[in-house]
């Protein structure tokens, strides 16, 4: 399978490549900086907020794990929702324009949250009102 990894260069998107790789899928990575040289992957080097950038990226694939994201504790909202709202956005638009019929998309528990330690807890809808900080 051809398999696209937005933010493969980070430390859950990199062991996500090295895992398709080894069950032998042909892995394309879209991030922002090069890895370096890495057998078996290609690179595409974009910005997830760059809708045409993400449109040609998804060109060719079978799939999409999505793992980009911009991940601080403090920081404008224009940054998070560029990325995380916007690039979320433009990766799925571009998954549907291109035909592709799988996409894994990969978030943080931080979206539901509220300030409780959420060790055993369910798979709770995301509670906007009460989230701490823009990453969430």
């Amino acid at each position: 399978m051809r398999v696209l990894v937005t933010g493969g260069r980070g430390l859950l998107g990199e062991a996500v490549v090295v895992e398709l790789v080894s069950r032998g899928h042909a892995v394309t990575s879209f991030q922002r900086t090069s890895a370096g040289v890495r057998p078996g992957v290609v690179e595409i080097l974009g910005d997830i907020g760059d809708a045409q950038a993400v449109a040609a990226a998804v060109r060719d694939h079978d799939a999409v794990v999505h793992l980009a994201a911009h991940v601080a504790m403090t920081g404008p909202w224009s940054a998070f929702e560029r990325v995380n709202v916007d690039g979320t956005r433009h990766v799925v638009d571009a998954a549907a324009t291109a035909g592709i019929g799988r996409i894994v998309h990969v978030s943080s528990p931080s979206v539901a949250h509220t300030g409780t330690a959420l060790a055993g807890g369910g798979a709770e809808p995301a509670d906007p009102e009460h989230a701490r900080g823009h990453y969430a």
